[in-house]
């Protein structure tokens, strides 16, 4: 699986860092990869030990061509608690 390498057709993939935030030893970060027909959206969570970073979690989403031309649905709501800003800091949610 990996072997140390890159991958043959590595000079064809497309990455972008899509945001980043940091609240004191705990961070997040989102990229982007273009891999042929697919877009992956990774999201990452980091905790700060000493010196270094870590990822303590790793979620992603995979979406094919087609699935990125289809309109977004307009009944899906999206919780204030769980909305993220990439130009903002993390910020604690707050009872309603």
């Amino acid at each position: 699986m990996f072997t140390g390498h890159p991958a043959a057709d590595e000079s064809s993939r497309r990455r972008v860092v899509t945001g980043a935030g940091r609240a004191g030893s705990t961070a997040y970060a989102t990229m982007r990869l273009e891999h042929g027909p697919a877009r992956f959206t990774d999201s990452f969570l980091l905790v700060q030990e000493g010196t270094e970073w870590r990822i303590a979690n790793k979620v992603y989403v995979r979406e094919t061509s087609s699935a990125r031309t289809r309109r977004p649905s307009t009944s899906a709501s999206t919780s204030p608690a769980l909305r993220v800003d990439a130009a903002s800091p993390p910020r604690r949610a707050s009872a309603e």
